[in-house]
């Protein structure tokens, strides 16, 4: 049902940007629209905010339609944009279950995912003339990535219906790393409003991204039977030292969904 949403607003959008070349191609071949309306599009030295949101795949992590990426944009001339791009990516997720026997004992389960990771991709853009509302461009971005480490946590434990029980939890630390890349950019923006737009744009490039560290484990298991105090057992459990390394090449996903606003001064 996802897919299916994200499929008709982009197909819906995609009409839109039509639309309006059509339209503007139209409005500039007939002989009574004599009068140029003003154009929407920012002016040298103006500065621009917006929302991505990406259905792309990251230099290490994959992002889902729904995540975020911030972009800033300076309108060096007419043709050549500066762009910045800024990705965080909080994943911390948690799934729990629990069974309740006809004797009153239980089982509960649990995992749980923490990371963290950040992307900055600045780069450039070259803007082609598409009318007062439409702006087509291409460009280039360096992304680099930080992925920090990824906490994985599986909890057991069964209790008995006199109290007992017997516990184990498990923590795992995956090793995080590094990554840059070379993105190539194709893009359309279309301004509904005086330097406002909405827009698409898809990326392919060329990533490599590393990992280097250990992967670290820890058991730590509670036993609690009749009247005896609780039982701790902790168990380390470190893995050698590893490095990942990963090479991609094309594409990077789907296209991302665009919302820009541009304001400041003038030169």
């Amino acid at each position: 049902m996802k897919n299916t949403f994200n499929t008709i607003r982009f197909t819906l959008l995609s009409l839109l940007m039509l639309f309006s070349v059509l339209q503007e191609t139209f409005a500039q071949e007939t002989p009574a629209a004599t009068v140029e309306k003003p154009s929407l599009k920012p002016s040298t030295g103006e500065m621009g905010f917006g929302l991505k949101a990406n259905g792309l795949r990251g230099l290490i992590w994959d992002n889902s339609f729904d995540s975020v990426t911030l972009q800033f944009r300076r309108v060096n001339s007419p043709t050549l944009t500066l762009r910045a791009d800024l990705g965080l990516n909080f994943n911390n997720l948690k799934t729990s279950s629990e069974d309740v026997f006809p004797s009153g004992d239980t089982d509960y389960s649990e995992n749980s995912e923490r990371s963290f990771s950040l992307i900055l991709a600045p780069g450039v853009e070259r803007h082609f003339n598409g009318g007062r509302r439409v702006d087509p461009y291409v460009g280039a971005m360096v992304p680099l990535a930080f992925v920090g480490k990824t906490h994985y946590t599986n909890i057991d434990e069964y209790t008995l219906d006199n109290g007992d029980y017997s516990k184990n939890e498990v923590e795992t630390t995956i090793p995080g790393g590094l990554g840059i890349g070379l993105d190539g950019v194709v893009g359309v923006n279309y301004f509904v409003f005086n330097r406002l737009s909405i827009g698409v744009e898809y990326i392919f490039g060329f990533s490599l991204a590393s990992a280097k560290g250990k992967v670290e484990s820890k058991t730590t298991t509670r036993v609690k039977t009749g009247t005896t105090a609780e039982i701790v057992t902790t168990t380390d459990n470190d893995g050698p030292d590893r490095k990942i390394s990963s090479i991609h090449f094309g594409n990077r996903g789907v296209f991302g969904l665009n919302l820009n606003y541009y304001f400041g001064s003038k030169e």
